[in-house]
Formats: C-alpha cells, structure tokens, sequence
C-alpha cells in the first residue's frame, strides 16, 4: 500500500473534504501534504505492527494547533482522523480480500494497531488545539477588551487602540462595523464557541466578539453582516442586537459601536405597541432607526409643540397606531390597511381624525417626525 500512497492519500482527501465540510476552507495543497504525511505514518505502523512515535504524536499535536488557528472545530478535526483512518482500513481489507485472505489471523491483529492510531493521533490533535484555542482565546480576548475599552471611551482612539487592532489583525484605516447585544445566561464558553464560528465565516473578512458590562460585542471588517448576525443569532436566538452604521477607521468604528448601543437601548426601552416593526423583531439596524432613536428624549423640548398630539395619541390608541403604521408603509392606505388588518376607508377615517385632532397630515417630513415623536412620548407616558 505504501507504493501506493499518493492515491490511497488523495481518494482519502475527496472524502474527508466531502464528509467534513469545514475542510473545505484549506488549502487543498496544504491538505494534502498533511493527508499524504498522515498515511505515511499509519502504512508505516501498520506494516511493522507499532502504533505512532513520539515524533508522529508530536506532529499531530501541531497540526491540531494549525487546524485551531485555521478556525476549524475540534469535531472536525477529530472526525477527519477517523474518516482517514477508516478509509485505509477499508482499503486495507478490500485489497487482502481481493487475494482470498480476509481470515488471515495476520489482518485481524491490525485492527487494534489501526484503532491505536486513532486514538493517538486524534488525541494528540485534539491536544494541540485545544492548547492553541486557550492560548488565542486569552491573547485575542484581551486585546478585544482593550480596544473596546478605547472604542468605548470618550477620547479618539489613539496609538494604543491602532496596536490593539493590529493585534486582531484588523486594519486600523479599514472600514468597521459593530453590533450589540443584549444577551442573558451567555458565559465564556459559549462565547468561544461563538467566535470560532465567526472566524470560519468564508472571505477575507475579521469578526470577533466579547462580553463587556453584560453585553456581547462583536466588531467586525470586510464582512457580510448577515453572516455575523446569523452567527450571533444561532448561539444567542432571544437576544435583541443593535447594528451600527459601517464606518472607515477606527474613529468611524467608536461611532458605530455608538450608533449601535443607542440603538439596542432604544430597543429595550421602546414598547412592542408601537414598534415598527413585528412584536418578534430582534435586530435593530441604526441606519434604519435613527429618526426614533435620536428623538426618543426629545419630548421634553417639544412639549408645547406636541402636548395636543400626546392628548389625542392616549384618548385614541387605535389612532396613533394607525398613523404610525402608516407611516412605516411607505404613506400607502392599501400596505398599511394589510398590516393592521382593517379596510383602506377605516385607514383613511383614522387617519383624517387624526389631522383633526393634532392639526397634522403627513404631506411635510416635519408633521411625520413630530408625529413620531409625539406617539412616543404617549406611549412613555402610559408605561
């Protein structure tokens, strides 16, 4: 079998890579050279009925911690070993059994030297990477605390946040966006988990995560944000996340993480009733929020403006959450009469009661906003 390695090796490789999708992220040259090292040993052991060296067991605890620093899982790696191992059994008895020996007393005693490899070298693995994810868990996640402290603080991020990022391999200059998280019973463990996922998002793309003061944090560069929010959702499904603005530089970045804390509170603070979206919503994007949450406390200032509109809004609820509804589809009697359930005419009744009652149509940007601004106050109010 050793004559012939390079295709045992590379059918070995169609299969790992087919059986453990997370494969499918290397280098297909990398991982074949490793593959092809791999079965060199375990031919090797087999013909003289050893398990691995010391020098074996050494290699693949530091290919453990290269597949760790490549994002892989540890199920992977440890299902690639026995895929790999299973294929060369297999093809081990096909060929004894093209030859009429698969009694043979000989190959039944390769059975213990095969499952010995397994053992050893998938622990050896597993060792390896779990010696890595603890030591990159620890240096990224203090290096992740530190630039959020910068990014957090009310100073422009100077020098010490530009090396905490280079640390993360992010680029200081690049583009950030940031999300926040408000997150219950989520401890280290899972946030490990959490950004081993992140780091096999497919592209060229950095995204991290970290708890800080109760919530999860999670910045990310180059990267789709759908795919970190879905990441972020699979490991925390009732969390509610605020998303910030994409900004260049890490100046741009501290606004993001602004842009998306104001959003998450606002979140939080906001009834149901008079959300804008569905009861269920959980993700808050500030590019689509930031008219409420900018005037969420201007009702103090507007108080005389807005008192008679404050009035009519807690008398007639049905009132306000048809204007609001109204406004959130586009202006459009049909769209916001699907939504609310009702008839377009019993849409366009509430509505002219309502420029009854506040003096307020929706024809200006200005009566939309006071309007919002307006129903908010009620609802705070009624709270």
């Amino acid at each position: 079998m050793l004559a012939d390695l390079d295709e045992i090796s590379e059918s070995a490789l169609r299969r790992i890579r087919a059986e453990a999708p997370e494969y499918e992220i290397l280098d297909v040259g990398e991982h074949r050279a490793s593959v092809v090292a791999q079965f060199r040993g375990i031919l090797t052991g087999l013909a003289a009925g050893r398990g691995p060296s010391s020098e074996e067991s050494e290699a693949a605890f530091l290919l453990g911690r290269t597949r760790a620093r490549q994002h892989l899982s540890v199920q992977s790696v440890i299902a690639a070993y026995h895929i790999g191992y299973r294929h060369v059994w297999e093809t081990l008895r096909s060929r004894v059994g093209a030859i009429g020996a698969s009694d043979d007393p000989e190959l039944l005693q390769r059975v213990d030297t095969v499952w010995n490899w397994v053992q050893q070298a998938a622990g050896a693995a597993a060792d390896g990477f779990g010696d890595f994810a603890r030591l990159e868990d620890q240096t990224r996640s203090e290096a992740m605390q530190q630039l959020m402290g910068h990014l957090a603080s009310a100073s422009i991020p100077g020098e010490g946040a530009v090396e905490f990022a280079r640390q993360l391999s992010l680029d200081p200059a690049g583009r950030f966006q940031l999300c926040v998280a408000h997150v219950t019973e989520f401890g280290l463990t899972e946030l490990a988990r959490l950004n081993r996922e992140l780091g096999r998002i497919r592209g060229q793309g950095t995204a991290i995560a970290e708890l800080r003061h109760g919530r999860l944090l999670a910045l990310g560069q180059a990267m789709d944000a759908g795919a970190v929010l879905e990441v972020i959702q699979r490991h925390a499904p009732q969390a509610v996340i605020g998303v910030g603005i994409a900004r260049d530089g890490l100046a741009g970045a501290q606004a993001s993480l602004r842009d998306a804390q104001d959003a998450l509170d606002y979140a939080l603070r906001t009834p149901d009733a008079i959300s804008s979206w569905a009861v269920e919503r959980r993700v808050w994007r500030f590019e689509e929020a930031w008219l409420d949450v900018l005037t969420r406390d201007a009702p103090d200032r507007l108080q005389d403006v807005i008192a008679p509109a404050v009035a009519a809004a807690l008398a007639h609820p049905d009132l306000a959450q048809t204007a609001w509804q109204h406004m959130e589809n586009r202006l459009s009697f049909a769209r916001t009469a699907e939504v609310m359930h009702l008839h377009p005419n019993s849409v366009r009744y509430r509505l002219e009661r309502w420029r009854e009652l506040t003096g307020w149509s929706f024809e200006t940007v200005t009566e939309r906003a006071l309007t919002r601004v307006a129903i908010q106050a009620a609802r705070s109010g009624s709270d």
